[in-house]
Parts: structure tokens; sequence; C-alpha cells
């Protein structure tokens, strides 16, 4: 299956996603992998003129990032191999310092001397010391500045670490690029485990239960399964990391940066929005099964986001069920507390329905409006619009 599907702004689907993965996955079984092969399969259709400090690279983080396992499961060495992967396959002619600052784009926060053993730590430093004579200055000075601006410092809120990488992506486009790939990457994260739901038609399915009377309710054959709580959670929490960052590029205007950025920023929402999907369609097939409630769902779900619901960061005080949902559940600053109270919506099914369908509502509307924006997300944090 090719990694460039027929219509561009969708970029990659999440079946292609989990053939890339497999495949790089595959690579870095041996204990020592052929690094050769790897760049190219990282690299796909991009032409490099020298991609010997590319391979050495890979050698590199393969030192540094060892048999570490993400949050989900994976290698973590397999993230920024496929975040390059997916960059490399959205840029009509991506340079080496693209590549190089997309695979070292966590260097900072993952590679430092207090996460790695001590011989760890001396062979990655000396590797990569190595791998910096093969660049000039000038690029060996780009890629420090591109790994640093890319790092979240310690207290920087969400916000103002997008900010932060806004702020720097007009003399600096790369920086954005990386940014978006990497949200592509964490966003499809979570079929680390695939559903069957995914072979549904969400659409059909949806205009079925609110228009035909006989429809007897979301039917799934094949194996299916909703993601456990903990990882619905950090799934709850990059679908709206997503809204943050569309939300925040979409005002500063720098979601039409270029033509990458452009991409990248509708592949995005559309992933978000295959997610979603995903969820919603679980649900009602598992959790909320009768017609009528399933109905009732969608058709309040439509009455809040037509007066408005889905354009601004509502008040708790509005009288539905999703008015006030995002300060109350998302917009907290504390990661524990903001965990603890996703967890809650995560066993409300009948609100996490309705949440799943108005994200849908959100970031189809990023893709349908180029005006459209969340109002009350902010670099500062996430507010109520009082109105």
């Amino acid at each position: 299956m090719p990694l460039y599907p027929k219509i561009p702004r969708g970029l990659i689907t999440p079946e292609e996603f989990l053939i890339l993965s497999a495949e790089i996955s595959y690579q870095l079984t041996p204990a020592k992998p052929n690094f050769p092969a790897l760049t190219h399969l990282i690299l796909g259709p991009a032409k490099i003129p020298e991609t010997t400090p590319i391979t050495e690279a890979l050698e590199c983080l393969h030192i540094a990032y060892g048999r570490r396992l993400r949050k989900l499961g994976p290698l973590q060495l397999i993230h920024p191999l496929r975040t390059t992967a997916i960059l490399a396959r959205s840029m009509e002619n991506p340079t080496s310092l693209d590549i190089l600052g997309a695979l070292f784009h966590d260097k900072e926060e993952d590679l430092t001397q207090d996460k790695l053993t001590e011989s760890e730590w001396t062979k990655f430093s000396q590797r990569f010391n190595a791998l910096l004579t093969k660049i000039d200055v000038d690029h060996q000075w780009f890629l420090g500045e591109r790994i640093s601006l890319l790092c979240r410092q310690p207290g920087t809120s969400y916000n103002e670490y997008i900010g932060h990488i806004l702020d720097h992506s007009v003399e600096m486009p790369d920086l954005l690029h990386v940014k978006i790939a990497d949200r592509l990457d964490n966003t499809f994260d979570t079929h680390l485990q695939n559903s069957g739901v995914n072979q549904l038609n969400f659409y059909r399915n949806l205009f079925d239960i609110l228009f035909v009377p006989g429809f007897k309710g979301v039917v799934v054959d094949d194996f299916h399964f909703l993601p456990g709580e903990k990882d619905s959670v950090l799934l709850l929490s990059q679908l709206f990391k997503n809204i943050i960052f569309l939300t925040l590029s979409r005002k500063e205007r720098h979601d039409r940066l270029d033509s990458t950025a452009k991409m990248l920023f509708d592949a995005v929402a559309i992933a978000g929005i295959r997610e979603a999907q995903w969820i919603l369609l679980e649900v009602f097939a598992s959790y909320i099964t009768d017609l009528k409630d399933q109905w009732q769902i969608v058709a309040e779900t439509l009455e809040y986001t037509h007066l408005g619901g889905a354009q601004q960061v509502t008040a708790k005080a509005g009288g539905n069920i999703l008015d006030g949902i995002v300060t109350e559940y998302f917009g907290i600053v504390s990661d524990d507390e903001r965990k603890a109270r996703l967890a809650l919506l995560f066993h409300d099914k009948n609100k996490l329905a309705r949440v799943i369908l108005a994200f849908i509502v959100v970031f189809s509307s990023f893709l349908n409006d180029p005006e459209y924006y969340l109002e009350g997300i902010e670099r500062t944090g996430v507010r109520q619009v009082e109105e």
C-alpha cells in the first residue's frame, strides 16, 4: 500500500501508519540493524544527496534509546523515526537538516544525561559529536538551535510551548513542520492495537441513527474494542492537544505558512476525525446500543454545535451537557488532575459520546472553514467565553 494517498491532504491513513510502523519495527528487530536500509525506509520518496549523516544519526539514536518503551508499549525509538518518515513524505524537497531536526526533535527531553546510564550517555555523546563533524559549521549551529527550540522547558504549559514554536516558525518553518509531524504521529499511536470498527462507514451509521426508524444499530462482526482507561485518557489528551495546536496555528496564520504546513495541518485534522470516529462507533456498538439513546445523543449534540458550541469554549451555565466540558475536563493545568478528570469522562459513556461527536465537528470545521478556530484557546491557557 503506497504511503502517498490519492487525496493529498489526508497524507497518511491509520492503515498506512500501521504498515509504516510495522516496517520500521521489523528493521529494528536485529541486534544490529541494517542502518542504510533503515535510512532508505525512513526517507521513502525523498531524495537527499548525502545520506551518511542520516544513517549515522540512526545509529546514534539506536545507541541512546536502546530497548526503552513508550507509554503504550512500542520502542521509544520508533517515534522519532516514524515522525521523520511522515515529514519526509510531506515535503517535496526535504533537506538533510529537515531530516536531522526531526530525528532529534526529542533529544533534549529524552536523551539527557540524567535519563541515560553513564555508559549510554558516554557512547551517545561521542557518536553525536562525531555526527556533527560530518555536517558544516552552519548546519551544526542550525541543528542545535532547532533541537533546543523543540524542547518543552520545565514549567511551561503546552499552550505556551506551542506559542514558542510559532514565534520562530516564520524564519524557521521546519520547526513547525517537525512539530505537526510529531502531532500526527502521536495521534495515530493508539492504533498499536487495531480495531475492526475502522472498517465501518461512520457517516452512513450516523445518517441511519438519525433518519432510519428501522435501523438495528451499529453492528461490528470483526474483532473490535475500546481502548482501556489509560490508553483512552492518552488518546483524549492527544485529540485536545491537536485542537490547541490547530487553533493557535490558525489564529496566528501559520496553518498556511507553506505547502508542507498546509498539508500537515489538514492531515492532523483528518487524523483527529478518524480517531474520534473510532471511539464513537465503538461506544455505540458496545455500550450505548439503544437506538433512541443514540439518536438523543446525536440530536442534542447537533443542537449544541449549531447554536455555536463548537465555535468557542462554552460556560458551564449554558444548559447543555457539553457546556463547560472543555474547562472541566481538558483545560486543567495539572497533568495528574487532568488525567483523573479524563478518566471520569471515559467511564461516563453518555458524556464521552457527546464530547467525541463535538470533537469531530471541531476537526471538520478546521477543514471546511479557513477562518475557523476554537475561541477561548489562547497561549495563556483555556478560558470560557461568556456569551
